[in-house]
């Protein structure tokens, strides 16, 4: 698959498997809006991958459900390929 120019959305994505998630979808070429309720870490995590400069990331800070997720993420998605939902995968685990 062809990674570049192709976004993914991840919740849960300042830590753990979203972060890991969303360093290598970068890392392939892909775009990641990450989304988690720690806006700090989310923050230092979203400045990290766009520092290696690869695939870009974008932070959104995810309070509501994913409607409100879409809606504050879509001047910034564009073809999305994938969306991971970590947070609510482990929120049921």
């Amino acid at each position: 698959m062809e990674f570049r120019n192709k976004t993914a959305i991840a919740s849960g994505a300042a830590s753990g498997m979203g972060l890991l998630f969303s360093e290598c979808w970068t890392q392939a070429g892909g775009n990641v809006v990450m989304c988690d309720v720690n806006e700090d870490k989310l923050s230092e995590k979203v400045a990290e991958i766009n520092a290696a400069g690869n695939g870009r990331a974008v932070g959104v800070l995810c309070v509501e459900e994913h409607d409100a997720l879409a809606t504050k993420a879509q001047p910034n998605v564009h073809d999305v390929r994938i969306v991971y939902d970590h947070f609510h995968s482990a929120k049921m685990g």
